[in-house]
């Protein structure tokens, strides 16, 4: 499926790529365009300014005396809805970083600010906008985004969405509004990422409030909650109701989840709570309720002493028996033979006896244990299944 913001050699003129792609993108730039290039490093790791205030036909030309036969529109999140940034640059181009040779173009830039048809961000205080705005950059896709119906109901917090295209792929970024308006980074709701010939199917994956909000849980019940909404907007079964104990059980003070991302369809889903210890999981967006079952398990959410080798113990069988529906093979950096988990239990007891261990990222067959520590630094624990012969 044809990417319109890259042109390649044989795609036809130049020139009138440019003109179409800078009219939806930049708009009118009375002061022109720059271009940018010559990086070598060490000597001219930034570049230099080849030419400055180019209209696009002379863009056009300039580009092509250097033998560019590739090229991108790449879209970049500004500080506010209403500020971005546009270049046009080489659609294979090497990382920075040392390396032989120069690379003659690096990016072609407007002067002026961006102001083309089609708007790269947008507030977004309802569903309903941000199903709007998503419709509106039909133009900028192989296949029209229609506007999805979305609810019109405020969202508890404004937020604010971008477009972001790249060379492999493209992004939605929603972030909360004030942390767009404020300085630093920036304090990400959710990402949608994928190639962009699915993401007429993936938008649709944000369409409910459960999944661009930060949901404030304070039990399991809370938990079960917040994920059936997630299962029933993506078409998944709905989760195991957890017992009456299990769900009344109490979450980690400040516990909150959110949707992270979705990447080519995946949600991530981040479990956050006071202090250090977090939760990802992820799979498809379908099967959600295979794979994000563990974080209805009040164990999964538990820190545990490594002084307390029975208690890590027990701890540790719990965790693969829920995640691998049986034992587990473990490893642990600096560790050459792979443990099981009493084995896991009386090393961690002898080596690293002052951490408190948690589950951290769950996905695709494996379990990272976080809080490992020893006096030279971190280690990483992943387990997975043991099959038995």
């Amino acid at each position: 499926m044809e990417d319109l913001l890259v042109w390649r050699a044989g795609d036809g003129p130049l020139a009138d790529w440019l003109e179409r792609v800078l009219e939806l993108l930049a708009g009118p730039q009375p002061e022109g365009y720059l271009v940018r290039g010559d990086v070598h490093w060490p000597d001219q790791p930034y570049g230099r300014n080849l030419h400055h205030g180019l209209d696009v036909p002379g863009l056009a030309e300039a580009l092509t005396a250097e033998g560019v036969d590739a090229l991108c529109a790449i879209t970049h999140r500004g500080h506010t809805p209403d500020t971005g940034r546009v270049s046009i640059e080489p659609l294979v181009w090497r990382a920075p970083g040392p390396q032989t040779g120069t690379i003659p173009v690096a990016e072609a830039v407007p002067l002026g600010t961006p102001a083309g048809r089609v708007r790269l961000s947008a507030e977004v205080r309802s569903l309903a906008d941000l199903g709007t705005w998503l419709g509106r950059l039909s133009p900028l896709l192989p296949t029209a985004l229609p506007d999805p119906e979305w609810s019109a109901a405020p969202l508890r917090v404004p937020l604010a969405a971008a477009y972001l295209h790249r060379r492999d792929d493209v992004m939605v970024c929603v972030d909360t509004l004030e942390s767009r308006e404020g300085i630093g980074n920036p304090t990400r709701q959710v990402l949608l990422r994928c190639d962009i010939a699915r993401l007429s199917d993936d938008v649709r994956l944000l369409g409910e409030r459960a999944v661009v909000e930060t949901r404030h849980m304070e039990t399991v019940d809370d938990m079960a909650s917040w994920l059936n909404r997630l299962a029933e907007t993506w078409r998944s079964p709905p989760l195991p109701k957890p017992g009456r104990w299990a769900g009344a059980t109490a979450l980690p003070p400040m516990s909150r989840g959110q949707v992270w991302s979705v990447e080519d369809g995946a949600p991530h889903l981040l479990v956050e709570r006071k202090g250090p210890r977090s939760v990802f999981v992820h799979g498809p967006a379908a099967e959600l309720a295979r794979w994000a079952a563990p974080l209805l398990e009040p164990f999964v959410h538990e820190d545990v002493p490594a002084s307390s080798r029975r208690h890590l113990a027990r701890w540790l069988r719990r965790v693969e028996h829920t995640l691998f529906q049986g034992p587990a093979i473990w490893s642990v950096t600096g560790v050459d033979e792979p443990l099981d988990s009493a084995d896991l239990a009386a090393w961690l007891h002898a080596h690293s006896p002052d951490s408190r261990m948690g589950v951290g990222n769950i996905a695709d067959g494996t379990a990272e244990l976080l809080g490992a520590r020893t006096s030279r630094g971190g280690l990483t624990v992943t387990g997975r299944h043991h099959a038995t012969p």
